[in-house]
């Protein structure tokens, strides 16, 4: 089993073979089911999850939230693959003011991003 990671953690082969595009459309999440509180959820593990999958192979789960991204190892091109990813996992669409690095350079600025996003469509 390969190991791909950082410090104590890693995350093996057969972790990332079961995640696919399909498990994370199964768990979409929308505005109004976060504002309803109907299903508990947890933004941030969605998203390192995400980041993990799209491109950033060391793993972002041992990434602290304002570690760099790309500084990581996260390219410009995984970077347009996480938007994609982002924003069919949350139901939301990236404007093109926020297709700046910025929003996309650390955990933190993607939660943030992805908060403030969920809230301007009614959440």
């Amino acid at each position: 089993m390969q190991r791909i990671g950082c410090g104590d953690g890693f995350v093996n082969e057969q972790w990332l073979a079961g995640i696919n595009a399909g498990d994370l459309e199964s768990e979409s999440m929308n505005a109004s089911s976060l504002a309803a509180g109907d299903v508990q959820v947890d933004i941030e593990s969605k998203i390192r999850t995400l980041i993990t999958t799209t491109g950033l192979e060391a793993g972002a789960e041992c990434l602290d939230r304002s570690d760099d991204l790309f500084d990581a190892g996260l390219t410009s091109h995984a970077s347009v693959r996480l938007m994609l990813a982002l924003e069919d996992a949350f139901d939301v669409e990236f404007p093109d003011e926020m297709l700046q690095r910025e929003y996309f350079s650390s955990v933190s600025a993607i939660v943030g991003a992805i908060n403030s996003l969920l809230e301007g469509s009614g959440g």
